[in-house]
C-alpha cells in the first residue's frame, strides 16, 4: 500500500502499540522517541493536553530531520475529570479497574502529521467514550493477570482482552484508543501521496 520512492516517515513515538499500528498500513517507517516532559501540560484538560503534547512531539523530531513526513500522537484519557494514569503497579491498576464499575470514561487521541517538505501540519483529534460493565474485584484480577496493561494509561489494552470490561464503545476510529486514529492518519498519507490510491 505504501508507494515506492517517497519520502521518508518517522513516527514520533516510543510506544510499542503505536509502533504496531502503523506497520499495519506502511512498510518502512523510522520510530524516534520525542523526548519531551509531559508533566509541563497538567493545567490543560484532557483535550486540551494530549493536543499539545502531539504537536510538541511533532516539533521535537522536526529539528533533527530533513524532507521527511512526521507522525506523532498522544492519549490522555478522563474520568469523572479526573486524568487516567499508567499505573505502574498492580494495586494501581486494581484502584483503576474498580473505579470503572458501571461508569464511562472519555479517551482523547489528538494526532499531528508535519510534512517538512511543505511545512504543513495536519491535526485531528479521536474521542472515544468507553461504557464500562460492572467490574468486581475477582473479574479485575482476573483481567489484570490475563493482559498485565500496568504500562497502559487506563489498565487495560483494547486490543487484548479489556473488552471483557466494557458494556459499549462510541468512536469513530477503534485504532484511536490503541493509540493512533488510522483511519485519519491513511487520509492524510494518501493526500501527500504516500499511500496508493
Amino acid at each position: 500500500m505504501q508507494k515506492q520512492n517517497s519520502s521518508k516517515i518517522i513516527l514520533g513515538s516510543s510506544s510499542i502499540y503505536r509502533n504496531q499500528l502503523l506497520g499495519r498500513i506502511l512498510d518502512t517507517f523510522e520510530a524516534i522517541s520525542p523526548n519531551i516532559d509531559e508533566n509541563n501540560y497538567k493545567s490543560l484538560d484532557a483535550r486540551k493536553r494530549s493536543q499539545k503534547i502531539a504537536l510538541n512531539k511533532a516539533d521535537f523530531i522536526s529539528k533533527n530531520q530533513k524532507d521527511t513526513v512526521i507522525i506523532c500522537a498522544d492519549q490522555i484519557g478522563e474520568i469523572n475529570n479526573r486524568i487516567l494514569t499508567k499505573p505502574l503497579n498492580e494495586e494501581n491498576a486494581m484502584s483503576q479497574l474498580m473505579s470503572y464499575s458501571n461508569n464511562r470514561a472519555s479517551f482523547y487521541t489528538s494526532s499531528v502529521i508535519f510534512d517538512q517538505r511543505t511545512k504543513q501540519y495536519f491535526k485531528h483529534t479521536d474521542k472515544t467514550v468507553i461504557y464500562f460493565d460492572e467490574i468486581t474485584r475477582s473479574l479485575a484480577k482476573a483481567y489484570l493477570k490475563k493482559d498485565k496493561p500496568l504500562d497502559c494509561a487506563g489498565s487495560f489494552k483494547v486490543e487484548c482482552a479489556g473488552s471483557i470490561l466494557f458494556k459499549h464503545i462510541k468512536t469513530n476510529d477503534p485504532s484511536a484508543l490503541v493509540g493512533l486514529p488510522l483511519i485519519w492518519v491513511c487520509s492524510i498519507l494518501k493526500k501527500l501521496g504516500h499511500i496508493i490510491r
